[in-house]
């Protein structure tokens, strides 16, 4: 079968990855750009390969974007061609069995589940503070320190320790492989555990581990994003919006808003819901963490963020790029941080 691929610069990363394993799986594939992840019109690359099949020069398309809207409606504009967004399998098996579907349209835009690994991964190899100075531009993403924390990505990415198409999945759809067997960890917060449940694992199939330590001696810091509630600036009533954060952040009162929303609470001297080991286990790696970092995304500038997100999931596609991407992503830093 011979299938035509093409992308605009937010599915680069991921075409590349899934070109890969298309070839791997014995089919024939050609590119029709983007080339790289500099910006680019997404109706050009769909233009490309909605004629080459709707030409029959080629059996099958796949096209991605942010989100796979925008190809999707480019390419169905085309005579021939059933396009059909799909960015869960069973949608995809089904376009195929029951509607002829020739070409689906795949969104990337899931990049904060990665970013969440190099956070981690440098928190966990250079500590906190270096953690805390590159996220304020303080560090170039060329320095050996950054270097080292890819190194022990090298480790988990070359050998394949992750799920061969990860960037295409949403933090839900990657439940799936947990709950059928076929992963075995998951780098992710506490709200993963009820969809989990529901997918049939229980208190004895499920586990909870903190990230492993990595450099002896480094304090364990974590991930914790914060949700926070916030009074406007012209409030009417600012004395009485005072009084009620501080009744917010009471012990009691986040014990009880949490037991209702299934989260670990803010204030260190509230309990969690009882009988939930994965809130009790969750609750007291935090009171002993080092210090909390908030997510790649959020500690981040967010163009800075979102040009190394996708720079992080480029990588964990094509780890033989790792050098460019650092490169590309310090003329970000200096750009951004000025």
């Amino acid at each position: 079968m011979k299938i035509a691929i093409g992308s605009d610069h937010r599915g680069f990363s991921l075409k590349e990855e899934l070109k890969i394993y298309i070839q791997k799986i014995g089919f024939e594939v050609k590119d029709f750009g983007a080339s790289g992840d500099e910006s680019c019109d997404y109706p050009d690359p769909a233009s490309e390969v909605s004629v080459k099949v709707s030409q029959g020069h080629f059996e099958r398309g796949i096209l991605i974007c942010a989100s796979g809207c925008g190809m999707n409606i480019v390419a169905n504009k085309y005579p021939n061609i059933r396009a059909v967004i799909a960015n869960d399998v069973n949608i995809a098996t089904v376009s195929r069995a029951h509607n002829d579907s020739n070409i689906i349209t795949i969104g990337s835009k899931y990049l904060w589940t990665t970013a969440g690994v190099f956070d981690y991964l440098n928190l966990r190899t250079n500590g906190y503070e270096f953690h805390m100075d590159l996220t304020l531009g303080k560090v170039p993403y060329t320095d050996a320190k950054v270097q080292a924390v890819f190194d022990k990505w090298d480790e988990l990415v070359k050998p394949g320790y992750f799920l061969e198409n990860h960037a295409a999945l949403s933090w839900q759809e990657a439940l799936t492989p947990m709950i059928n067997g076929e992963a075995a960890m998951y780098v992710m917060g506490n709200f993963a555990v009820a969809p989990l449940k529901e997918g049939g694992l229980n208190d004895d199939t499920l586990g909870f581990f903190q990230f492993p330590e990595i450099t002896p001696g480094i304090p364990m810091a974590e991930e914790a994003p914060t949700d926070t509630v916030h009074i406007p600036s012209k409030a009417k009533n600012k004395t009485d919006a005072k009084r009620f954060l501080i009744f917010m952040s009471r012990a009691d009162v986040q014990e009880e808003i949490n037991k209702i929303l299934g989260q670990l609470p803010i204030n260190k001297n509230s309990g969690v819901k009882e009988g939930d080991p994965f809130l009790s286990a969750g609750l007291n790696m935090l009171n002993n963490a080092y210090a909390m970092a908030q997510f790649y995304d959020r500690d981040a500038p967010a163009q800075m963020a979102s040009e190394g997100m996708k720079g992080f999931q480029e990588y964990m596609s094509n780890p033989d790029r790792r050098q460019k991407i650092l490169e590309r992503l310090e003329k970000v830093r200096q750009r951004v941080y000025k």
